[in-house]
């Protein structure tokens, strides 16, 4: 008992030595005390996290992604795993394995909105604007008092030319959160597309950026 105590002691010393060398951008060094802790504790989720983390900080994306497959084979019903992958492919623009891993994430952990989130944002840049808002239906149904989920809905009605339900979306991310002023603008935008100029005149009054 003892022995497993002191284990644990030195892997947290180990890894918190790492999170002080991401923190200040040493990154090299900060893998080299994330692997030590792992080799103490070789199931410690947070650990792959960190790793994955530093990899994509340090820009060896694809070195993280090998690393975290090795994560994925271990643990192959956590979602992390997967979403971890997803967004490193996401970080070096490949999309379509981006996508894929989003699938796994969404697969094992369908209750995430983060995941329905993330999967509409590579969706959309590879032209599926549907898929996005099918995504983002999925992400609000899970999440439905995030101003953020209305307005990225919103943003794929305007793509889809859907002036309706955009303006629908960007007043209820309006409501939800009236503080950001950059919904003021965006409603109003939507409001002049809709005809609703006297209406649009007030949003843009609010949407003020120079006061």
């Amino acid at each position: 008992m003892l022995k497993l105590l002191r284990k644990y002691i030195l892997f947290c010393f180990i890894f918190n030595k790492g999170v002080t060398k991401e923190n200040i951008g040493e990154y090299p060094d900060a893998l080299d005390y994330f692997y030590f802790a792992l080799s103490l504790r070789p199931a410690s989720v947070k650990t792959y996290k960190a790793i994955a983390r530093v990899s994509k900080k340090s820009k060896t994306c694809l070195n993280g992604i090998d690393f975290v497959n090795k994560a994925s084979w271990r643990f192959p019903h956590k979602a992390e795993f997967y979403a971890i992958k997803a967004d490193l492919y996401r970080k070096i623009k490949d999309y379509d394995n981006a996508l894929r891993e989003y699938d796994f994430a969404i697969k094992n952990e369908g209750e995430n909105w983060e995941y329905y989130l993330n999967r509409a944002k590579i969706k959309s840049l590879l032209g599926n604007i549907q898929g996005a808002l099918n995504d983002l239906n999925g992400a609000v149904n899970l999440n439905p008092k995030n101003a953020e989920l209305y307005a990225q809905r919103a943003f794929y009605y305007f793509e889809r030319k859907n002036y309706s339900n955009a303006l629908k979306d960007y007043e209820t991310a309006l409501r939800l959160n009236p503080q950001k002023r950059h919904y003021y603008y965006m409603t109003a935008c939507m409001q002049t597309l809709m005809g609703e100029y006297e209406k649009a005149k007030e949003n843009y009054k609010l949407a003020d950026f120079s006061s």
